[in-house]
């Protein structure tokens, strides 16, 4: 029985991660291939024996800064540097919006009495964007970011901390997230998860999950 629902925050309570960093990266005059070469790779990476040595995904758990990071680039430093620093003008985040259809389910589950929980890989010198979009009026009973407890999606310790900090255990726990790796990472903990898609077929599927009306 599903006593709570984990929403990814990046694609699925906002608007597309990939798209938006593509856009940005044009308009700043940064090469795109750069990011699909370089960026997209280490921040969806799914590879959990590897992944201490990758200082993209070593920022997402909060044990580098964001600078030290661009350093190690070399000389990829200067096209994402333009995309993923907040004091840039061309950052990503500042056209970054939120997904209404999505922020309203999470209402709607909260409001079926279901615990309800933001689970983010997330980059602390980003985290005022993600709170400008993810907006701390939606009712989530914990939200569980990688930069603050030093574990990112999807290592273990990152699901285990929010099922922990909602009291549920994993088979009682419904996960929805854009990455397939990460959908999988909550499933090889013994949760449900959906691969989400678009909020239409995501919320279907979730009302399924919950007994809730569908259609």
């Amino acid at each position: 029985m599903i006593k709570a629902v984990l929403f990814d925050a990046a694609g699925v309570l906002t608007s597309p991660f990939s798209f938006e960093l593509v856009e940005d990266a044009l308009a700043a005059g940064a090469d795109a291939d750069v990011l699909f070469e370089v960026l997209l790779p280490i921040f969806s990476s799914s590879d959990v024996e590897s992944a201490g040595s990758q200082v993209g995904n070593r920022l997402e758990r909060g044990e580098v800064s964001l600078t030290d990071f661009l350093d190690s680039l070399g000389d990829a430093r200067s096209d994402i540097e333009l995309v993923i620093d907040p004091s840039t003008s061309t950052f990503f985040g500042h056209r970054w919006t939120g997904n209404e259809v999505m922020q309203a389910f999470v209402h709607e589950v909260h409001e079926a009495g279901f615990a309800t929980a933001l689970v983010s890989n997330n980059v602390r010198e980003w985290q005022a964007t993600w709170e400008r979009v993810v907006p701390n009026s939606l009712p989530f009973d914990a939200r569980v970011y990688s930069w603050q407890i030093g574990a990112r999606k999807p290592e273990p310790a990152m699901y285990q901390h929010a099922l922990d900090a909602l009291g549920v255990q994993a088979a009682e726990a419904l996960f929805i997230d854009d990455f397939p790796a990460m959908a999988e990472g909550a499933r090889t903990l013994g949760m449900s998860a959906i691969d989400f898609v678009d909020a239409a077929s995501a919320t279907e599927e979730a009302r399924q999950h919950l007994g809730l009306p569908t259609g």
